[in-house]
């Protein structure tokens, strides 16, 4: 699990695959291998219901939590820079994505904002380090909840297909509105 390895661990494999998310071949490849999901629960606090609750050092903080005591202080900047390098491979993702309607779905609109201001293949931490704590640490548990419902729709590793509607294996949500829901399908056996 992401969570047990270091900190500095984490970041250098996020930096490598922002890097090679510039290429649109190897972006595809990325999106298809679950990487959108994998990054996605990193940025996640860790008493979502999606992971168990881990501990340690570099791991993110749950938002909304006690104040940082002193000897928690080395720690926080450690998941500052672990969601940094998360989202910086998320923005390098996007801007090669072919199905960018799945971010907008997975942050909350002031954040996708902001994640979209960016700008395209920026690869100093810095601006995301900032939008980490003005946009991502202060999010309401609501923000969280549907972050983590949008994640759990796009994880390609969660095994077969929900449902199956008329010979059509359902797979990915796409989208949502008032007129209803549109999916992902592949016809069974096909």
């Amino acid at each position: 699990r992401a969570h047990t390895l270091s900190p500095g661990f984490i970041v250098a494999v996020c930096s490598v695959l922002a890097r090679l998310a510039v290429d649109n071949e190897n972006a595809h490849a990325l999106s298809k291998a679950n990487a959108v999901y994998m990054l996605g629960v990193l940025l996640l606090p860790p008493s979502s219901t999606l992971l168990p609750a881990p501990s340690g050092p570099g791991v993110p903080r749950a938002l909304g939590s006690e104040p940082v005591s002193p000897l928690e202080e080395d720690v926080l900047p450690n998941s500052i820079s672990v969601q940094a390098a998360a989202l910086r491979a998320l923005r390098c993702l996007f801007s090669t994505e072919r199905n960018r309607r799945l971010y907008k779905r997975l942050f909350q609109p002031s954040l996708f904002a902001a994640f979209i201001d960016i700008g395209h293949y920026v690869h100093d931490p810095a601006p995301y380090e900032e939008l980490i704590r003005t946009a991502v640490c202060p999010m309401s548990s609501e923000g969280v909840q549907r972050m983590a419902e949008a994640l759990a729709d796009v994880n390609v590793a969660r095994g077969p297909a929900r449902r199956t509607i008329r010979g059509y294996a359902l797979h990915e949500l796409l989208g949502k509105g008032a007129f209803g829901c549109v999916y992902h399908a592949r016809r069974e056996g096909g």
